[in-house]
């Protein structure tokens, strides 16, 4: 890459960055030569599209959604149905293709570093070695003559996660008290593959409820500690360092062990501005009897909201950095995006087959 570029560009996302206290999806998972929406609240969600016009806000695969189990699908049923249509195909056909396995943590007590953020809109954990930690994504491929297919493998890596309270997804008509959204990016595809057919971005989300006298929740409590107690720097990276153990009992530990264990895939986006739609969600579903359910205290919870909560007087450009403001005097208003509506997509139920 021409240096001069790559210099313009850091710069111009610094200079944004300073400016307007940028939201999560900020410069990293902008689409080519698309434009940065940076003045956007949660109290004006309903008119993103009106106030970022260049972005995808208004488009017809948006997110977050209601999800139903009555509304979901098998995916034996989705597979038969999508060949006939010009969809991305997910590829869910043997039992190592639907779970959801966190490649490259060797061992429980390895440490992974990250760079804690506070970004006036969420809390955000940065991966600083961004191939650290991989899942892995199948898709049908159809060959040029679109009467057979070839499956491909792609490997996404984890770049941040960050969460939302109270939940942006509701499950069964239900609320939950936190989301945790890992955002996962795969690199450039084949120059024979169609960008189309493989979404950009893999995000992983899971439910939080509040349990009646739950110990803290040990990776929300890194989260929490490195806000509190180191410098207090709206827009400024904190270093810290999450065990390869807590990374693996999200997701990966628990479907081994639970038969119980499945998720929700559906196409949709990004759930701030720009909301770009390239997004393949796989939202754990957070049956109270399966490893899905992940607990947090009630302290943690007041704590987080605290920090997170947008009932505050908006940051004008350039000031007040330095300085998280701690609200505890006003009524929470949450950093959750309303729902969206479904327009006719497919949610794929991939339940684990018992053997």
């Amino acid at each position: 890459m021409n240096i001069r570029i790559l210099v313009t560009t850091l710069i111009s996302c610094l200079v944004i960055f300073q400016a307007t206290i940028l939201s999560v999806e900020a410069c990293s998972f902008l689409l080519k030569g698309e434009q940065q929406c940076t003045h956007w609240s949660y109290q004006k969600a309903a008119i993103w599209q009106q106030e970022c016009p260049f972005s995808s806000c208004g488009g017809r695969s948006q997110s977050p959604i209601s999800i139903s189990l009555y509304q979901t699908t098998l995916y034996e049923t989705y597979f038969m149905n999508a060949k006939a249509q010009s969809l991305i195909m997910y590829d869910f056909s043997t039992d190592d293709k639907r779970l959801i396995v966190f490649r490259g943590i060797d061992n429980f007590f390895q440490q992974f570093s990250f760079s804690v953020i506070n970004n006036n809109h969420t809390i955000v954990m940065e991966s600083v070695n961004e191939e650290s930690i991989s899942i892995e994504r199948s898709f049908w491929i159809r060959n040029n003559t679109w009467q057979t297919f070839n499956s491909i493998t792609v490997p996404y890596y984890l770049k941040q996660f960050h969460l939302h309270s109270p939940s942006e997804h509701l499950v069964n008509s239900e609320s939950f008290d936190l989301e945790l959204h890992l955002v996962f990016q795969r690199n450039d595809l084949p120059s024979n593959t169609s960008e189309a057919l493989v979404p950009k971005l893999a995000v992983v989300g899971i439910l939080y409820k509040v349990l009646l006298g739950a110990i803290d929740n040990p990776l929300v409590d890194i989260v929490i500690q490195n806000v509190l107690q180191k410098p207090r720097v709206i827009g400024k990276p904190i270093p810290t360092t999450v065990t390869g153990g807590l990374l693996f009992d999200l997701v990966t530990a628990r479907q081994q062990f639970d038969p119980l264990y499945s998720y929700f895939v559906y196409n949709g986006s990004l759930t701030t501005p720009n909301c770009n739609e390239n997004v393949m969600w796989n939202l754990i579903n957070p049956n109270i009897m399966s490893g899905g359910y992940h607990y947090i205290s009630s302290r943690q919870l007041t704590t987080l909201q605290q920090l997170m909560n947008q009932n505050k007087p908006h940051i004008a450009e350039g000031a007040n950095l330095g300085k998280v403001q701690i609200n505890t005097g006003s009524a929470y208003i949450g950093n959750n995006r309303p729902l969206q509506p479904l327009n006719g997509r497919t949610i794929i139920n991939i339940v684990k087959k018992l053997l």
